[in-house]
Parts: structure tokens; C-alpha cells; sequence
């Protein structure tokens, strides 16, 4: 059966949950991404898109409420030309909920294709469902490969030694050789073990040295339009924005980590050829591997100072004003005028604009400092968890890597060993039983390669 899990939405004006619905995708076979047709995709989409279909490439775009909006035909095109430009080829599938209902109800065949269900349907059948049996059914066959050339070794080894009891010594020296590499590959100083372990740590300090800079980068932006405003006006913008780049930057770093890590991969596999075993199957690295904890963030913190209300900006001009009227009102008391006169109401006005304005200006920077000290506390919570996380998948990365080439090592020892044994008890067998041997394991030998050949032929990839 399918299993289907509904996740928060992430094209609006913030989208704090990206990074949790990121966080979900290495754990699923395939990606429904939902979007009506009462707009183009948005940026915050096309992101999401970008990065999703790098973890899970089994995917499809379902516009929906194709039977309410008269224009869906544009926006489909226009949506796929945006992805097109993006490098997606993520297909998109119009549907229409309502004539689907219709179609159930009045049992409509007609009404059903014109709905688009069937696409889905296809899409879930063909993409998913056979791609999971196909995924079983070549696990299967690469086992039942494996075990088959394993036993050839033994096999082949033996009946060459009967057959040609002169090179029965090439033959043990040859198996002797390949036994000590791959005991050395087994050794805690092996070439392929050190390159892993270099490679971990140089993958660790780039994704982390990765992660800082772009959250730098965000930092310093925000802080720039911080700088531009009054951040009392537009908080809820800035808090949008910057939950919303902070998310993408946190997911492009997660699939770039992935990235680097199955070409860590391929590079350790290649060292591992080189100790001198020779049919290394490379290990796979999957997205769930490296753990799915992108947890949600919490929101950027509100912005405690309010906006400065007009009663606030009389009553400065009126502080400032007062204290100089009242200066200069006495100073030309003395040349016998008024306290009240042209010139302290004059100066009252320059003193009372002057207040104000440095009032505003202290306001300004003390609000703009509040709200850098919000932003930088929000990107250093979401670094320490991220970081955190990030470094739990690369040691996760690391000893699936480690374990999966220690067993290759100790399953092509094991297979050595008993070539090694079924060599030397054919230098030991009689002339009599040696035409009954040789039959017996021709007859294996043969069943064998049927098998390899067959495993084949059903798994092409094997063939590589």
C-alpha cells in the first residue's frame, strides 16, 4: 500500500516549515508537490522544487482546481517554463477535484479523464509502486549475484588445480596474495580508512564553513535593510523575509552535503580497488542515511518597541521648544522685552525641531539595534541546531561507509579462505576420484554461471 504524509505548505510570505518538510523527503519514495493554478509558481516554490527533487527525484507537480480558474492552461505553461529554466523536468499534472467527485458520483469515465486523476493514478502505479518492487526485486538479484561469484572463486579454483596440478602453487601463491590485501584492507590503517577519515573531516569543516557563510551573507543583507527603514514599520516583512532565505540556505546546504558525500563515496571505493581487491560494489549514499532532523525553527522574535504615535512627537517638539523659549525669553527680558517675543518663539521652534530630531534619530538607532540583535539571535539558534545536526549525518555518513566496506573485505576473505582450502585438497585427491571431482564441479561451475548470467540479465546494472 502507499503511506501518504501532508506536509505544511511552504510558498507563502515566510515559510518557517521548509526546513521540517525538507527534513521529511530522504525518507520518501516519491514527492506530490500541490499548487493551484491561481498564480505562477513563487520564488519561495520554485526553491523548495530546486532542492526537493535533488533528495527525491521520484516527483510530479499537481496543479489543482484546474475547473475554477478559466486561465490554468497559461499558468501550466508558464510554470513549466519556469521550471524548464531552472533545470527541473519535474513534470506538472493539472486536475480538477470537483469533476473527479462528479466522475465517482455519476460513475463518468469520460468525466474522470477530463479530471486528470488517472495521471496521478499512472504517475503513483508506474513511479512508485513497480519502482519499490524493482528496488526489492534488484536487491534480491544483487545478493544472489554476489553469493554466486563468491562461490565461482571457490569453485574455479579447485577444478583448475585438479586439472593442472602444476600451477597448483601459482594458484595458492595468487590466492595468498589476494588474502593479505584484503586483511590489509581490513587493518585500521588501511589506505581507503584514511581517506575516508580525511575526507569526513574535510567534508565537515566545508559544509559547516559553508553553512556560516551564507548565514553571514543573510545576516549582513538583512542588517542593510534594517539600516533603510524604520524596522517599527516593517518588521513583519523583514521576520518573513529572513525566516525564509535562512530555510533555503539551510536546505541548499543539506543537498549540497549530499552531494559531496556520494562523491566521498566514489572516491573511497576507488582507493579501495586500488589496495587490490577487485569487485568492490560502491556504497550507496541515501538522503535518510544522513538523518532527516531539520527540525522547525522558531519564529524571529518580536520586535518589542512600538511605533512612535503623533502624540509622542508633539510632546518632544514641545519639550524642546519650551526649554528654549524660555532661555532666550529670559535673556531679552533683560534688553526690556517679553518673556514671549519673536525671537524665543523663534528659538523655541529651532530648539523644539532640533530635539525632535535627535529624539527620532536615538529612537531610530536604538529600534534598529533591537532589531539586529532579533536577527542575529535567530540565525545563531538556527546555526547551533543545524550544525549540531549536521555534524550527527556526516558521522552517520561515516560509519555506514566504514561498515559497508568492512564487509565487503571480510566476505571476500571468508571466499578466499575457502578457495585456499578447496586448492589444497585438490593437491591432495586421488587419481581415482578425479575424473568424478572434476565432473561434480563442472556441473557446479556450469549452475553457477546460469546463475550470474541470469542475475544479469535481469539487473542489467550488474553488468558494469
Amino acid at each position: 500500500g502507499l503511506a501518504f504524509v501532508d506536509t505544511p505548505g511552504v510558498g507563502g510570505l515566510g515559510q518557517p516549515h521548509l526546513s521540517a518538510t525538507l527534513g521529511l523527503l530522504p525518507d520518501a519514495d516519491a514527492l506530490l508537490m500541490v499548487s493551484d493554478t491561481s498564480q505562477e509558481f513563487t520564488a519561495p516554490e520554485l526553491t523548495f522544487i530546486r532542492q526537493a527533487v535533488e533528495i527525491c527525484p521520484v516527483a510530479t507537480i499537481v496543479a489543482t482546481k484546474a475547473d475554477l480558474y478559466p486561465h490554468w492552461r497559461e499558468i501550466v505553461a508558464a510554470n513549466s517554463a519556469h521550471l524548464q529554466r531552472a533545470r527541473v523536468t519535474t513534470p506538472v499534472t493539472p486536475v480538477s477535484s470537483a469533476l473527479r467527485t462528479h466522475a465517482l458520483a455519476l460513475n463518468d469515465k469520460e468525466l474522470n479523464d477530463e479530471s486528470n486523476f488517472p495521471a496521478i493514478i499512472k504517475f503513483l502505479t508506474d513511479k512508485v509502486l513497480s519502482r519499490e518492487n524493482d528496488r526489492i526485486k534488484d536487491e534480491v538479484v544483487t545478493e544472489i549475484h554476489a553469493a554466486a561469484e563468491h562461490l565461482m572463486l571457490a569453485v574455479s579454483t579447485e577444478l583448475a588445480a585438479i586439472n593442472d596440478p602444476d600451477t597448483i602453487e601459482h594458484i595458492k601463491a595468487e590466492l595468498e596474495r589476494k588474502k593479505d590485501d584484503a586483511q590489509n584492507a581490513l587493518q585500521q590503517n588501511a589506505l581507503w580508512q584514511q581517506v575516508l577519515g580525511d575526507g569526513i573531516a574535510d567534508l565537515t569543516a566545508d559544509v559547516d564553513h559553508d553553512l556560516r557563510n551564507r548565514f553571514r551573507n543573510i545576516t549582513a543583507h538583512t542588517e542593510r535593510i534594517i539600516d533603510g527603514c524604520d524596522p517599527t514599520q516593517h518588521w513583519a516583512e523583514i521576520g518573513a523575509e529572513l525566516e525564509n532565505v535562512v530555510a533555503t540556505a539551510v536546505g541548499d546546504n543539506f543537498v549540497w552535503a549530499h552531494q559531496r558525500a556520494e562523491a566521498l563515496a566514489a572516491e573511497v571505493a576507488r582507493n579501495f580497488v586500488e589496495a587490490g581487491l577487485d569487485s568492490v560494489e560502491l556504497a550507496e549514499i541515501k538522503a535518510r542515511d544522513m538523518g532527516g532532523g531539520l527540525g522547525e525553527f522558531n519564529p524571529v522574535a518580536r520586535l518589542e518597541s512600538e511605533p512612535i504615535r503623533a502624540g509622542h512627537k508633539v510632546i518632544t517638539g514641545m519639550r524642546g521648544s519650551y526649554g528654549g523659549m524660555v532661555m532666550f525669553g529670559m535673556l531679552t527680558s533683560l534688553a526690556g522685552l517679553g518673556m514671549f517675543n519673536p525671537l524665543s518663539l523663534g528659538a523655541g521652534l529651532v530648539l523644539g525641531r532640533k530635539a525632535y530630531k535627535e529624539d527620532m534619530e536615538n529612537r531610530m538607532l536604538r529600534v534598529r539595534g533591537e532589531a539586529k540583535m532579533n536577527v542575529r539571535r535567530f540565525v545563531d539558534d538556527v546555526s547551533f541546531a543545524v550544525g549540531k545536526e549536521s555534524r550527527d549525518r556526516l558521522r552517520n555518513i561515516q560509519r555506514h561507509l566504514r561498515d559497508h566496506y568492512r564487509g565487503i573485505a571480510n566476505q571476500i576473505t571468508r571466499s578466499l579462505n575457502e578457495s585456499l582450502q578447496a586448492t589444497m585438497a585438490a593437491a591432495q585427491i586421488e587419481a581415482g576420484e578425479r575424473d568424478n571431482r572434476v565432473r561434480e564441479l563442472e556441473r557446479q561451475l556450469n549452475i553457477l554461471r546460469q546463475v550470474v548470467d541470469n542475475a544479469v540479465k535481469l539487473t542489467p546494472a550488474l553488468a558494469q
